[in-house]
């Protein structure tokens, strides 16, 4: 870790990666009008970067996915709280049992009121409508910035669990 942590510091000392200039600004072909200063054409992928080119902020890594299997036992044992990001409609019609209701669209409000009642520390299971649905992993993202260390994402999410039959309220 020690090295990750030094090599993403001399990039952002230096500014430098490909296709950009030593002093870390983006050719002028780069610059957009939009709020991400590399544009559509980021020549170094993902990270994104303040005004004059300097790394600022690296995404954080894809939450690890878990399985209805594991999903099952992790519920069995206790050992997480579940989140299901699905709409608030969704969530009151069914849900798996226990679970709170964590939005992209109220996420700071829902935030606000997991932070009371659930510890950083505390493993969170993050579902949402299956598969082909990204509401998860979006919401896992944002729940790791906001500083929980333990957070997975059920791949199957809600059709995977109510077709297996498992606990579900109301």
């Amino acid at each position: 870790m020690g090295t990750a942590l030094w090599l993403v510091g001399a990039l952002a000392l230096s500014g430098t990666c490909q296709g950009r200039t030593p002093g870390g600004t983006a050719p002028e072909k780069n610059v957009s009008s939009q709020s991400d200063p590399c544009g559509e054409d980021n020549p170094c992928g993902d990270e994104k970067t303040d005004l004059l080119g300097n790394l600022s902020l690296i995404e954080p890594a894809s939450p690890r996915k878990i399985d209805l299997a594991r999903t099952k036992e992790i519920f069995d044992r206790g050992e997480a709280v579940f989140i299901d990001g699905r709409s608030p409609m969704a969530f009151a019609t069914r849900r798996i049992r226990g679970a709170r209701n964590c939005t992209l669209g109220r996420f700071e409000a829902d935030l606000a009121e997991l932070k009371k009642s659930i510890p950083l520390d505390r493993r969170l299971v993050v579902y949402c409508g299956g598969e082909t649905c990204s509401l998860s992993e979006k919401i896992a993202r944002r729940l790791t910035a906001a500083g929980y260390a333990n957070v997975l994402v059920f791949e199957g999410g809600w059709p995977a669990w109510a077709q297996a039959g498992y606990p579900m309220e109301p």
